[in-house]
């Protein structure tokens, strides 16, 4: 007879953290070993699994996150890494989780979010989500500088000093960014190998940046001065658009497309009853899990 246990303290037992990152990589092809080995998995990042006997056989992980908008820091709540061992699937046992999830943490939070596919957007409606649309941004750069730009090598510590100060701030571009994300920025850096970090000294700011055939695409920017315009300019070699991991500020001069591939974005107001902003939405995409 199976005897499932639900656990919320993962980091810091070897065999159940090595069990949850071994269903990780057997789902969705990723590892938070060389993270937790780093010193980078802090306690925001909070993974609640159920076990049998000692394997971990779903899970579900809050994630706390710090997002600003309309001038303020909103501490909020996203749910993610939420998976189930492909013998174990159909018994609800994510949606255990997820509702523990929301139970202890939702109150806390001034939102909370998480990324769905469509076969499961049924049940995180059920739990009060609502689904929201998010945009990909692209905006035109006619007069490239991309020689004004220094890469940043993060086995240099004076680099991981410079990133980590340019997060606390978040982007001040963006009209919704996420700040304090310096691990979790960290996560995808090391997962991602095409992601690429640079230093612009004109602007004192951090661009994460991934290169997509001929596309540029600036997932974020970190810290700064300037106009927006110019910091893109900043970062490529020849005309054209670029595209963007956030919708700006000042949006006048961006043309706006679904973005392809993405699981859905749905929204659920925490005890703080927060308001995103109005208009096209893009969620941080470096703060993902």
């Amino acid at each position: 007879m199976e005897q499932f246990r639900l656990v919320k303290e993962v980091r810091d037992d070897p065999a159940l953290r090595g069990s949850f990152d071994a269903l990780a990589g057997e789902v969705f092809g990723i590892s938070f070993r060389q993270w937790h080995a780093d010193g980078y998995w802090t306690d925001r990042f909070l993974p609640y699994v159920i076990t049998e006997g000692s394997r971990v056989v779903a899970a579900a992980a809050a994630n706390l996150i710090d997002l600003c908008w309309g001038g303020a820091v909103r501490p909020c709540l996203q749910i993610g890494t939420v998976m189930t061992a492909p013998a174990f699937r159909g018994r609800g046992l994510a949606g255990r989780l997820v509702r523990e999830i929301l139970g202890d943490w939702a109150e806390q939070a001034q939102l909370v979010y998480l990324f769905s596919r469509p076969e499961t957007a049924a049940f995180y409606q059920k739990l009060g989500f609502a689904q929201r649309e998010e945009v990909c941004c692209f905006v035109p750069v006619s007069s490239p500088a991309g020689d004004a730009k220094i890469p940043l090598s993060l086995d240099d510590l004076s680099a991981r000093s410079l990133l980590w100060s340019h997060t606390i701030e978040g982007n001040p571009f963006a009209a919704l960014s996420g700040c304090r994300c310096y691990e979790l920025l960290l996560f995808h850096c090391a997962r991602r190998p095409e992601l690429r970090l640079y230093y612009l000294p004109a602007f004192d700011t951090v661009a994460a940046v991934e290169h997509r055939g001929g596309q540029t695409v600036c997932l974020d920017l970190f810290g700064g001065r300037g106009e927006l315009g110019a910091v893109l300019a900043a970062l490529v070699d020849r005309p054209g658009e670029v595209e963007l991991g956030f919708v700006p500020k000042q949006a006048s001069r961006c043309r706006f497309a679904s973005p392809e591939g993405a699981d859905p974005l749905f929204i659920l107001p925490g005890g703080g009853k927060a308001q995103l902003p109005a208009g096209p939405l893009r969620m941080p995409p470096l703060t993902h899990t």
